[in-house]
């Protein structure tokens, strides 16, 4: 029996999606490239996603964007890899990026940079030509 689950993200997005098994095709944060599983280390880097960002692994995942999608994300993550190679600033970068271009992601009323990465994040990414493009839901 399919189940459907309202999923509330800390970032203030709310999405429902099925819980229907099948293997998740997602995201990496550290290196952009895909792999199978949102929670599972990445078999390209061995980044290992932490359950306290769970939300926001899945959520780049096929649940709700399709592949080809997801690969764009990847190649923006990769170009941010090139100037900052700290996971952590690397992030806020590219959540800076999605709040900017993809408000229906995630919801820039509800979005903060931590202050420490409030005056390097902006002038990162007017220094780094990430690729805004039409998103595709799951297929």
């Amino acid at each position: 029996m399919k189940r459907m689950i309202v999923l509330a993200l800390t970032v203030g997005v709310f999405l429902s999606f099925s819980t229907e098994a099948h293997a998740t095709l997602a995201l990496c944060f550290n290196c952009g490239e895909l792999h199978f599983g949102a929670l599972v280390r990445c078999k390209q880097c061995f980044f290992q996603p932490d359950m306290a960002n769970q939300d926001l692994w899945i959520l780049f995942s096929d649940h709700f964007f399709s592949p080809d999608t997801l690969a764009k994300f990847g190649t923006n993550i990769k170009k941010i890899r090139i100037v900052c190679p700290d996971f952590d600033e690397g992030l806020w970068i590219f959540l800076q990026y999605i709040v900017d271009n993809y408000p229906e992601i995630i919801d820039r009323e509800t979005f903060r940079l931590p202050p420490e990465y409030q005056e390097r994040v902006p002038l990162i990414l007017k220094k780094v030509n990430l690729t805004v493009f039409p998103l595709e839901g799951r297929q």
